[in-house]
């Protein structure tokens, strides 16, 4: 019997931190703006968005390297077997 509560206080624990996370995530949705870069202002305003961006074009760039390199290494490893 003692598991059993623990492994309700477990669930609800949980679930409170599930209902916790969605109410934060629909509260805090506000549209991104973009503001013109003209300003002091405008430039610290994008620059989070321009970093991620920039990070998350060169990690593709990376997987996509791997994932072609992968692929010709596995075409030729093929064509070297059945020759």
């Amino acid at each position: 019997m003692k598991q059993d509560r623990f492994l309700v206080g477990i669930l609800v624990g949980i679930g409170v931190l599930v209902v916790i996370a969605l109410g934060l995530f629909f509260t805090r949705q506000d549209k991104q703006e973009y503001i013109s870069d003209d300003t002091p202002k405008g430039v610290v305003h994008t620059m989070p968005w321009r970093s991620t961006r920039t990070i998350t074009r060169r990690l593709m760039g990376i997987w996509l390297r791997q994932r072609i390199n992968q692929h010709t290494m596995n075409s030729a490893r093929l064509s070297s077997t059945i020759t």
